[in-house]
């Protein structure tokens, strides 16, 4: 896929989710410094973003702030 596609797009990863082996997926190519998932499908990547939320909210991170405070930590961004 074309390079100028967003990363995550190309990954099929929406959610730019860092890659600690989530089932079917596999650690991204063609960059640099390889760190995201990529899945098979948009669908499983859709599906991956969903239950990293659901985790989230397991652990009682429910609002919006406390999900982007570990979501995306100041220090990445």
């Amino acid at each position: 896929m074309n390079a100028h596609v967003p990363r995550g797009i190309r990954n099929n990863n929406p959610g730019n989710l860092d890659y600690v082996g989530q089932p079917g997926a596999r650690l991204e190519t063609g960059v640099a410094e390889p760190r995201f998932a990529a899945f098979p499908t948009m669908g499983d990547g859709i599906r991956a973003l969903r239950d990293q939320l659901l985790r989230y909210a397991e652990r009682g991170l429910t609002t919006v702030a406390s999900i982007i405070s570990v979501y995306a930590p100041p220090t990445e961004n």
